[in-house]
Formats: structure tokens, C-alpha cells, sequence
């Protein structure tokens, strides 16, 4: 029994033993490039079915993930509205993403391709993490963000998304969408999703954007330059294609 107490607290207690840069933070990256370099390799010769059923199937296991933690807190008597609802960017992309697979949207694939690559690829290098190795937050943070990036990468390479310069506006606009709608769910909830009442306690890019509301609206400009950055080799990849059917 006591052996078991402390197990489910060494997963689900508090914990604030994570360190940035180091083995913790590193093994788990180098993990799921070469987890995402096989699976995107081993793909080459699959059917284009058996490829999108992959995706769809690893969009499905993050989102249980999110959904797996919230209900292991209420279980646990443990969940607050402030911080446990599925409102932080990445969480609420996990229920988006099958969608996206399923629906084949181009602009939806679009507007993923910006908000994962930019803002999630972003959460891996500078992670906004208390919880250590073996933590059950910490298997689920490094699952949900790594594997996110890690989708849209084999969606590029395997599903044929393409990303056209229109969809940076469509990622503009809906991502005030989703601040607007932070702000409100904030404002009843008592929390900080999307981190619109003040920035993350670990050192991130909003750090050189000013104090609030600041950062908020220097963030816009931000966000487009690196929207517009990102766009460079989608548009790159684009031109060789056109010059490819020619020749």
C-alpha cells in the first residue's frame, strides 16, 4: 500500500524538479526527433490511407492524453478551473488536430502548420515545466508538444499539406479569436490561459515584449514576422514543385 502511495505520488503529486537544458529537458527532444525521423521514413512506401490513419490515430492518443490528465485530477479532487481546463494553446490544439486529418482542410492545415510550428515548437525549447522525470505532466507536456510538431512534419512530408500565403492571415485573425476567448475564460476562471494576464514563469520570447498589455500587442507583430519566416520554405517547396511539372 505504501509502495503505491508512493508511486501515484511520485506521478500525480507535486513537483517542481524539472530543470531547462538539462538531461531531462534534452533526452526527450533527441527521443522524438528520432521517433519522428523513423516514423516519417518508414512512411515513404505506405498507402496514402495507411498514412493518413497514422496521423489520425497519433492525434487521438494526445488528445486522450489531455483528456487522461483532467479526468485523473477530478478523480484526484485535485482539479481547478484556473489551470486544468484544455484552454492552453497546445491542449486545445490536440482536439483540433483530427479534425484537421479528418476534415482535409487546407486552410485549417493552414492555420495548424503556423500555430504548431511557431508556438509549440517554441513551448519545446523554452518549456514552461515544474514537473521532473517520472511525473505523469512531464511524459504528458514533452507526448503532446514534441508529438504535435512531430504531426505536422509528417502531414507536410506524407499527407501533401500545403501551406499558402493567405493562411498566415487566416492564423492572425484566428489566433485573436483565441486570445479573445482566453481572455473571457480567464476572466471566470481565475486563470491565465494562453497566458493573456501575465506571461509564463519560465523565460520565453514575451520576456523582450514589455509588461502587460504590452507584450500582448507587440506579440502581434512578432508573431506575423515569424509567421511570415516560416512561410519562406513552404514557398520555397512550392516554386520547385511549378518548376518540377515544367521540366
Amino acid at each position: 500500500m505504501f509502495l503505491d502511495l508512493v508511486t501515484l505520488d511520485s506521478f500525480f503529486g507535486e513537483d517542481n524538479s524539472f530543470k531547462v537544458y538539462s538531461i531531462a529537458h534534452l533526452l526527450p527532444l533527441l527521443f522524438f526527433v528520432l521517433m519522428g525521423w523513423i516514423w516519417i521514413n518508414r512512411s515513404k512506401t505506405w498507402t496514402m490511407e495507411r498514412r493518413t490513419k497514422s496521423a489520425f490515430v497519433f492525434s487521438i492518443f494526445l488528445m486522450s492524453l489531455v483528456i487522461f490528465h483532467i479526468l485523473v485530477k477530478v478523480f484526484l479532487g485535485s482539479f481547478e478551473y484556473s489551470k486544468d481546463l484544455p484552454f492552453h494553446l497546445c491542449n486545445l490544439l490536440t482536439f483540433i488536430l483530427p479534425l484537421a486529418i479528418y476534415l482535409k482542410k487546407k486552410w485549417l492545415n493552414g492555420v495548424l502548420y503556423f500555430w504548431i510550428l511557431v508556438g509549440t515548437f517554441q513551448a519545446l525549447l523554452t518549456p514552461d515545466l515544474k514537473e521532473g522525470f517520472p511525473h505523469f505532466v512531464y511524459f504528458r507536456f514533452w507526448t503532446v508538444h514534441a508529438g504535435l510538431v512531430i504531426i505536422v512534419l509528417f502531414a507536410l512530408a506524407r499527407l501533401d499539406w500545403k501551406v499558402e500565403k493567405q493562411h498566415i492571415i487566416y492564423a492572425v485573425l484566428f489566433a485573436n479569436v483565441f486570445l479573445a476567448l482566453s481572455i473571457v475564460v480567464n476572466y471566470y476562471s481565475g486563470g491565465n490561459y494562453f497566458y493573456s494576464l501575465k506571461k509564463p514563469d519560465a523565460a520565453t520570447l514575451l520576456d523582450y515584449l514589455g509588461d502587460w498589455p504590452w507584450y500582448l500587442l507587440n506579440g502581434q507583430f512578432v508573431m506575423l514576422i515569424l509567421f511570415c519566416i516560416y512561410y519562406i520554405p513552404m514557398f520555397i517547396m512550392e516554386e520547385r514543385r511549378k518548376v518540377n511539372k515544367v521540366n
